[in-house]
């Protein structure tokens, strides 16, 4: 485990259902990190890019990407620079929270 990003107590909220709705992975580096953070991190960062430019619905650019299993991808350096878990939503995936997280600041 990462000591960078050390274990926290997470108080991030995210709409209801979507921990469930994530798939569970043991794979990648990305296993263990907080996905109400990574949610959070997708929505800020649509939030953000859209802002000025109601067109813009994607985040693809010249950064780095890390896919999952289902074929989503998140920005590596976002990805590693969220909090890891130990508790809510360990094993989940990241990747697809963060991705959920664009998607729902994108619609906002």
């Amino acid at each position: 485990m990462s000591t960078r990003n050390p274990p926290h107590d997470c108080d991030v909220l995210i709409p209801d259902g979507i921990e469930s709705e994530l798939h569970w992975t043991q794979a990648g580096a990305h296993r263990h990190v907080c996905i109400k953070h990574a949610y959070r991190a997708g929505y800020d960062a649509a939030v953000k890019a859209v802002q000025g430019d109601r067109r813009r619905s994607s985040w693809r650019d010249t950064r780095e990407t890390q896919r999952c299993v289902e074929g989503n991808a998140a920005p590596v350096e976002d990805i590693e620079q969220l909090p890891q878990t130990q508790g809510d939503g360990r094993h989940r995936c990241a990747i697809c929270a963060w991705c959920r997280g664009w998607r729902d600041g994108v619609r906002a």
